[in-house]
């Protein structure tokens, strides 16, 4: 069956924020899990696994690959091995592209995201009681993972497991701004596999502006912190072989299109392991909100740059692919902006000139 994934058997998404139920994070749509694994055990596509069937037909490693090949050894019968945890939204930033149903620093702007974007349900959610004993994968999201409670609580649990300590790989998604008394960081030693993937989205004022009030010079602190606990990989094989393994997440976005390039090269020269990904959600801040002399000029820039890595050249692809200028968007983009700069007395204008062309 060449197009069978094993996560919707061998993985668990658990969502406690929105109660959501899907394969993987990446799942579009709503669909009965039982109902996705019959149109895999058909060989069939489905409909929401649209992203990794994207990259397939570009010979880009999907997702749906990378999991099959590092779980080759495991059939779709032996239970669940893996989990992506999304236990609450505590986080100490509001970036741009999130909102006050991810991030609790939201709620400061809270009347400027339900102006221009969504009214948010506050109810919270019970968090159910979950057996790891035999998980050889945990994944943290939030929220921002080191500052959560029920993230300390959920690893001090593992911790007190043998075969969770020596075992189970705990993957952490991070902004990084964190130092080195923090609770979750200090508790993360007692375990033999750690994986680190620290969002970026500029260089300098850039990031800070996008992932606000976050500020450059203490990023580049949390990196060091987290890099120097890794056991610094330098090469992708290094990255999948290693036990401490740390890379970049860049989540493309109209707000970073043209700053793109050069964040690549300074993660290039400091020798950092990256990956890329697009803003889908809210739709006016994708890529269609920005002007085709923009998206031009990014395309421009594309036919001189050497990419490190081959899977990057997916951005283009998906840009050719997806890439079709919205008005509409690009009003609401900006008057959302302005509402944001007027708010936290910053300057989009000056600071993302191309979305302001």
């Amino acid at each position: 069956m060449n197009n069978l994934c094993k996560i919707p058997f061998l993985h668990k998404y658990i969502n406690f924020v929105d109660i959501s139920e899907k394969p993987c994070c990446i799942f579009q749509g709503q669909e009965p899990i039982t109902n996705v694994r019959n149109k895999f055990l058909n060989n069939e596509r489905p409909e929401g696994c649209s992203e990794c069937w994207r990259k397939e037909d570009n010979n880009i490693q999907s997702k749906r690959q990378h999991f099959n090949n590092r779980f080759s050894d495991h059939d779709i019968e032996s239970g669940i091995k893996t989990y992506d945890l999304r236990l609450g939204i505590t986080c100490n930033l509001k970036c741009v592209m999130c909102g006050p149903h991810l991030s609790t620093k939201w709620n400061e702007d809270k009347d400027i995201f339900e102006k221009h974007i969504n009214k948010i349900n506050d109810t919270p959610n019970e968090i159910e009681e979950l057996n790891f004993d035999n998980a050889l994968e945990i994944y943290f999201a939030g929220g921002e993972p080191f500052y959560m409670k029920e993230v300390y609580d959920c690893l001090l649990k593992l911790s007190k497991n043998e075969f969770n300590r020596k075992n189970t790989k705990i993957r952490i998604n991070t902004n990084a701004i964190i130092d080195k008394n923090n609770k979750v960081l200090k508790l993360l030693n007692n375990f033999e596999k750690i994986e680190f993937t620290i969002s970026v989205e500029g260089l300098s004022q850039v990031n800070d502006y996008i992932r606000y009030p976050s500020k450059w010079k203490d990023f580049l602190k949390g990196v060091k912190i987290i890099y120097e606990m890794s056991d610094k990989p330098k090469t992708i094989k290094d990255l999948y072989n290693c036990n401490r393994s740390v890379a970049f997440n860049i989540t493309i976005s109209c707000l970073n299109l043209l700053n793109i390039y050069p964040l690549f090269h300074w993660l290039t020269d400091e020798n950092y392991l990256y990956v890329a990904n697009f803003v889908e959600e809210p739709k006016l801040l994708n890529i269609n909100s920005l002007k085709i002399t923009v998206v031009d000029d990014f395309l421009w820039r594309h036919e001189s740059f050497d990419y490190k890595y081959d899977h990057l050249q997916d951005v283009v692809k998906y840009i050719e692919e997806n890439y079709s200028y919205d008005e509409s968007l690009n009003s609401k983009m900006k008057l959302y902006l302005q509402d944001l700069d007027i708010k936290r007395n910053t300057n989009s204008k000056q600071l993302l000139n191309w979305c302001w062309v």
